[in-house]
């Protein structure tokens, strides 16, 4: 967990740093922010191998396995929730822009894209969280030890638990600050009041966000592989979609604060169930 945040923070540090350079030093552009999300990657990369190249490590470089295509497809069976998930969150996005610049225009897409950036900032620690407790339960369930199991699923609940009161409430009272962050004084008032609605209401979808995350994340680890998939693919294809699609459709450019919201309702009810 240490190393994972430390990578984390690497990565997020060059990407700060390096769109800072590229944009508003060199004026490169849009094209800045890819540089710089390459580099970041590239930094987190680089570490990685100098640490699985360190022999003295339980976990570390060796050759190749001989059974290397069965090895092969079990990387794949295990990555593939992760793999389309991915996929399926650049589809969602894709649909998005496309409702929200049909009904407003590139106003509604700024305010949008404004709101979902400051949310997913405080949703990286769900995964922080996720990922560094998800290997100790998945090693937990490899050597068939339940109650060491059953104690970290536990310990990760109440601490997303609180995760998600403080993150809401961060976000709701830091309103002003989140705008100016973003919006200068020449910025349009429509804009600002998007912006300021959209914080009021967006993030309250973290109230069940973060469990839906967690239960895809640990049915994989509990090896329910096709359950998780099928988890995964509800929430970021389908309720995502219909929700993007059929909300601002019927109820105007206010509905596009409560898609994200219904969506992760909707996935809660599947989250329940398995």
């Amino acid at each position: 967990p240490k190393w994972s945040m430390f990578v984390s923070t690497v990565n997020i540090a060059c990407q700060f740093f390096f769109d800072w350079l590229f944009i508003v030093k060199v004026q490169t552009g849009i094209v800045g922010c890819a540089y710089a999300n390459l580099i970041g990657n590239l930094a987190v990369s680089s570490i990685a191998m100098i640490f699985y190249s360190n022999k003295n490590r339980e976990i570390h470089f060796v050759r190749p396995h001989k059974k290397i295509a069965e090895l092969f497809k079990k990387i794949c069976r295990y990555g593939r929730m992760q793999a389309f998930t991915s996929l399926a969150i650049s589809l969602s996005s894709y649909v998005n822009n496309t409702v929200q610049l049909s009904i407003g225009g590139e106003e509604v897409v700024a305010a949008f894209t404004i709101v979902s950036n400051v949310v997913f900032m405080f949703m990286n620690s769900f995964f922080g969280l996720i990922g560094s407790t998800s290997p100790i339960a998945s090693y937990a369930y490899g050597e068939k030890n339940p109650k060491k199991l059953v104690r970290i699923m536990k310990q990760t609940i109440i601490l997303m638990s609180v995760l998600v009161v403080f993150i809401i409430s961060l976000i709701l009272t830091g309103k002003r600050l989140f705008i100016a962050l973003y919006l200068t004084e020449t910025s349009s008032q429509h804009l600002r009041q998007m912006v300021s609605r959209g914080l009021s209401i967006y993030p309250l979808a973290l109230v069940v966000f973060g469990y839906n995350v967690y239960v895809q994340d640990i049915l994989n680890v509990l090896g329910r592989h096709r359950v998780s998939l099928f988890l995964s693919l509800m929430e970021n294809v389908v309720f995502q979609n219909l929700a993007a699609i059929l909300l601002p459709g019927l109820f105007g450019v206010e509905a596009i604060w409560f898609v994200f919201i219904a969506c992760e309702s909707a996935a809660f009810l599947f989250t329940l169930y398995f």
